[in-house]
């Protein structure tokens, strides 16, 4: 099986989300042991939303079971939006597939921003529409390598997406490396309670040649 590291690394330069405080990594010697503090916002980086996330009666992640953070997904490449909403037709075109999906993850290639001013604006954005018809199958969640499902400060997308109990999946990079259409993703959080969301290590897992995958 062929595992993919969709995840960005944790370290000064990062790209944030506008006002959020930066990680701080703190090497230190603990009788003769090398260790090192880490101060981290969790939603920085490669990371999970929770419904928590948004909603105060939503579920957090001690509420959501491990499973909901692994399954199958569909990869689309929506990179053809940037700056644009994607239309509600792109996923009906993909009904059939995502009937068999426990995810859907958009590829926006924007991840080739990260790092820079660039990566914080003018990513391809989810639409209303778009977003209430995905709700209509039974996935555990979307996951894209951009900044957000919404412009910095928007929420519409979220509130959407997260009030139908889904969760989401951000800052993910290298979908290229996804051969795709369809692969394994796995995207599990810390273990904590009552928080509503966590830093993640994704990977995608590529079946050897043999294995079904719908679609």
């Amino acid at each position: 099986m062929n595992i993919i590291d969709l995840s960005h690394y944790i370290e000064p330069g990062m790209s944030l989300f506008p006002g959020a405080t930066p990680p701080r990594l703190e090497p230190g010697d603990s009788g003769g042991f090398q260790v090192t503090a880490l101060s981290l916002g969790n939603h920085q980086g490669t990371h999970v939303d929770a419904p928590r996330h948004l909603l105060r009666s939503g579920a957090g992640l001690d509420q959501l079971a491990i499973s909901r953070f692994f399954g199958l997904s569909l990869l689309l490449d929506v990179s053809v939006y940037g700056g644009q909403e994607i239309p509600e037709a792109v996923f009906k075109e993909q009904a059939d597939i995502l009937s068999h999906c426990q995810f859907i993850t958009l590829k926006t290639n924007w991840d080739k921003h990260w790092g820079r001013p660039e990566y914080l604006s003018g990513y391809p954005l989810l639409s209303p529409a778009a977003a209430h018809y995905l709700t209509r199958f039974s996935l555990s969640g979307v996951a894209a390598d951009c900044l957000s499902l919404d412009p910095g400060g928007g929420e519409a997308v979220h509130r959407i997406l997260l009030g139908a109990g889904l969760i989401l999946v951000e800052n993910l990079t290298s979908l290229d490396q996804v051969k795709g259409p369809v692969f394994l993703l796995s995207a599990l959080p810390l273990k904590w309670h009552n928080c509503d969301g966590s830093p993640v290590r994704a990977v995608a897992m590529e079946a050897p040649a043999g294995i079904y995958y719908p679609g």
